[in-house]
């Protein structure tokens, strides 16, 4: 009879902990917090894009036994720092922290930095692959960088190589005209792609940045990077190649294209675009390493941005803890 009972014993608890493990191993690890939508300092959400992994704050696994990486923190004993740049913002992507800004919503002219916003719209309506003829209308845009030829035929990624390392106002002519419905309708769709980014300071009057019209805001500037992050990061990685060797798909001669950002030599340097306007000033957007993370780096009517970049990186190192 004690043993009967011993056996109804033994099979109860076999029962009740095997019950115990089926309900904790169909419960679902809980996903990464992607933030509470409430917009930050620089006008964006602390959420990433649905989706999209580049800007998740944490792995499955992290969430579950807790990240190693915390968020830097500001010692308030450091005072901002003294920059040129008439605006500009310091965003950390991979915390999703604004680390300094001036003036993040003004707006400004930002010169060639518009063509990155050119380069999205051209790989969304063209794609990389479409063949592009340069025209003689085309090259009189002012300027002669990216050493293009009348007549001369390009695959759209080879020509946007040219715009983005060599600044080409004609490159970004030739999209321009090349886009179906006239240089008008190409800046039309540029601004719309700007609308649906929600860049609301952010009006775009040409495609090469010649224009003082086309403006923008360091926010505005933020969305843009992080959508090019997440949707069209090759951009990135073209602007940051020092040289490029190009050859027309008509013409067996090819010739060399210098990357004309002063950053590239920068080791920390991950991709952007310089701008240069006489109402602009020296303008920067771009995002460089620091500290283990992606830094967002916009600096907008500098006096020397090189020197701004520098001194805001080097005010970061010592106005947080990493």
């Amino acid at each position: 009879m004690k043993e009967r009972w011993q056996t109804i014993i033994l099979v109860f608890v076999v029962l009740v902990v095997a019950g115990f493990t089926r309900r904790v191993s169909e419960t679902e690890v809980p996903a990464a917090p992607l933030g509470n939508m409430t917009p930050d300092a620089a006008g964006t959400s602390k959420s990433a894009p649905a989706g999209n992994v580049s800007f998740q704050r944490a792995s499955v696994v992290e969430s579950a036994i807790g990240s190693s990486r915390r968020a830097p923190v500001r010692l308030w004993t450091v005072l901002d720092p003294a920059l040129s740049a008439h605006e500009g913002l310091l965003y950390s992507l991979d915390d999703e922290t604004a680390l300094w800004s001036k003036n993040a919503t003004g707006e400004w002219p930002i010169a060639s930095v518009v063509k990155l916003l050119t380069a999205v719209t051209v790989m969304e309506n063209m794609g990389g692959n479409k063949k592009v003829a340069v025209s003689e209308a085309a090259l009189t845009d002012g300027g002669d960088a990216g050493g293009l030829k009348s007549g001369e035929v390009y695959a759209t990624q080879d020509l946007l190589k040219v715009m983005l390392l060599s600044s080409s106002n004609d490159a970004a002519a030739v999209f321009a005209e090349a886009g179906g419905g006239g240089a008008r309708e190409f800046v039309r769709e540029m601004q719309e792609k700007a609308v649906k980014m929600g860049m609301a300071q952010t009006h775009i009057d040409d495609p090469a940045g010649l224009s003082a019209l086309t403006v923008s805001s360091p926010s505005d500037l933020l969305r843009l990077i992080r959508y090019i992050l997440g949707n069209h990061p090759q951009i990135f990685t073209w602007s940051r190649t020092p040289q490029f060797l190009v050859q027309p798909l008509n013409d067996p001669v090819s010739h060399t294209v210098q990357n004309i950002n002063p950053l590239v030599a920068d080791a920390r340097f991950l991709g952007g675009k310089t701008g240069t306007l006489q109402s602009a000033g020296e303008n920067f957007v771009g995002v460089l390493s620091f500290h283990d993370r992606r830094i967002a780096v916009i600096l907008l009517g500098s006096m020397d941005r090189v020197h701004d970049v520098n001194l805001i990186l080097d005010w970061a190192g010592r106005a947080y803890t990493w």
